[in-house]
């Protein structure tokens, strides 16, 4: 079986990391042949090449690409493949229009974002060009349900992570790494910073805390926002209580500095932030929103905040800090949960039943 992962992504966050992931997965399983085909000199593709999974070069310049979608045909036809994945949505057309013309048995379009689609041009576009989708969360099945989309070609398969490739640092190290005092409590988030992120609002529920002067906030992340998050640090007198780490390709490592992770979204169609603060063995707390509540279990292995209320935030960091005792009790279970029910060997085989699934039914339909 020939699988092809699409991805127009050129830097590395979740998307990323959950293909070459699952690429790895799979080439370790001597019956796959896995192929990703990303943008070019991307980090997913030089990671993937640097790992022995066999890459290709495409650019899609937007969603509508006739030259994209020539290429992406050429590519089918030399490699054959029995599914095409695809895990962008700029990609979709493209590459979903090239399989269908490349008579590829499978074409997947993975979505892991929770954004409406009910506008018209959106509606039509995800009704194009593919045979099943993957939701990454129930909310996100919900969205695409909402939007039109029949719920019979809806499969959920949640994200993943590998727990052996994980490296996190120790917490000393961590600390030292960040510039952190060691009997501080920390509140650490790790995010693209962009708007629908709400690290404002966290910056906000941390300057209500009744002992801020004892506690210290860590974003780790960059983006277009930084500049606004920075100023509003600085018109609340924060200054020497929030650090901005920036990017750091090794944030899940840095984790461990951390007390209490925070993802603060209003929208977020999973966040495996969530699952690697799992491996980091920390108490998590979410916002009630998108799919995030679904990989924790509120009440026993982490918080949920309402997202459009920064005191119920406050509230819950509180909760963490002076229960320390309760804290630890959550962040092991959130640990072994992730552990037993996320790991990417365990996920692979669900993707698996699914693709194998639906190519068998595909196969009676041509039969029948």
């Amino acid at each position: 079986m020939r699988i092809v992962q699409i991805d127009t992504g050129k830097s590395w966050r979740g998307t990323q990391k959950q293909i070459w992931l699952l690429s790895r997965e799979l080439v370790q399983r001597r019956q796959m042949d896995n192929w990703v085909i990303g943008h070019p000199n991307s980090p997913l593709v030089n990671r993937a090449r640097g790992n022995g999974i066999p890459t290709l070069e495409l650019a899609v310049r937007s969603e509508v690409d006739p030259l994209a979608l020539v290429r992406y045909l050429r590519l089918f036809r030399q490699l054959k493949p029995t599914i095409v994945n695809i895990h962008s949505a700029r990609a979709l057309l493209p590459a979903g229009w090239a399989a269908r013309l490349a008579k590829v048995p499978l074409t997947l379009f993975w979505r892991c974002m929770d954004y409406s689609i009910n506008d018209p041009w959106r509606r039509w576009k995800y009704r194009q060009a593919y045979d099943a989708i993957i939701a990454v969360s129930r909310r996100v099945a919900e969205v695409l349900m909402e939007g039109g989309i029949p719920r019979e070609i809806i499969h959920v398969v949640p994200i993943w992570i590998d727990a052996e490739e994980s490296q996190v640092y120790p917490r000393e190290q961590a600390r030292q790494i960040l510039g952190l005092a060691p009997d501080s409590f920390i509140v650490g988030t790790t995010a693209f910073l962009v708007e629908r992120k709400q690290i404002d609002l966290l910056i906000r529920a941390f300057a209500r805390l009744t002992d801020r002067p004892k506690a210290h906030l860590v974003i780790v992340g960059d983006g277009p926002e930084r500049p606004n998050l920075e100023r509003l640090v600085r018109q609340m007198g924060l200054g020497m209580q929030v650090t901005f780490a920036g990017y750091r390709s090794d944030a899940p490592a840095l984790m461990s500095a951390f007390d209490v992770f925070v993802l603060p979204s209003r929208l977020e169609a999973a966040g495996v932030v969530i699952l690697e603060a799992g491996l980091a063995r920390l108490p998590v707390i979410v916002a009630r929103a998108g799919g995030m509540t679904e990989y924790i279990v509120e009440g026993e292995t982490g918080l949920a905040f309402d997202p459009s209320n920064e005191r119920d935030l406050t509230e819950r960091i509180e909760q963490v800090w002076h229960n320390p005792i309760q804290a630890r009790q959550w962040a092991l279970a959130h640990h072994q949960r992730v552990l037993h029910h996320y790991h990417v060997r365990q996920i692979a085989e669900r993707v698996l039943a699914v693709s194998n699934g639906l190519l068998s039914l595909a196969r009676s339909v041509r039969e029948g």
